[in-house]
C-alpha cells in the first residue's frame, strides 16, 4: 500500500491536492484524465476515470529521437537483412 502525506492548496474557490508522483505512476495517471469523488465514512476517495488513450504526432515522436545515436548489432542486422517478400527497393 502506497500512503503519503499530502496538502490542500486553494485555487479559486476551491481546494486542489496534488497526486505523489509514485501514486500517479501506478495508477496510470495523466494530465487531464477525469476522476470520480466520493465521500464515505467521513474518507474522501477519488476513483480515476476511464484512461483516454493519447494521441502522438509524428513530428513529437521524431523530436524524440537522437539521430546521432549508434545503431545496435541487431538493428545493423535487421536493416542489412535480404529482401524476403514482394519489397520494391528504389
Amino acid at each position: 500500500m502506497l500512503t503519503a502525506s499530502v496538502r490542500f492548496r486553494k485555487v479559486g474557490g476551491s481546494l486542489v491536492v496534488s497526486v505523489p508522483k509514485e501514486m500517479a505512476r501506478e495508477l496510470s495517471l495523466r494530465e487531464n484524465q477525469t476522476a470520480s469523488a466520493s465521500l464515505e465514512d467521513g474518507k474522501l476517495i477519488l476513483e480515476p476515470g476511464k484512461r483516454v488513450k493519447p494521441r502522438y504526432r509524428i513530428e513529437d515522436l521524431v523530436a524524440q529521437c537522437d539521430l546521432n545515436a549508434p545503431m545496435s548489432d541487431e538493428d545493423k542486422a535487421w536493416i542489412d537483412m535480404p529482401s524476403v517478400g514482394r519489397e520494391i527497393i528504389e
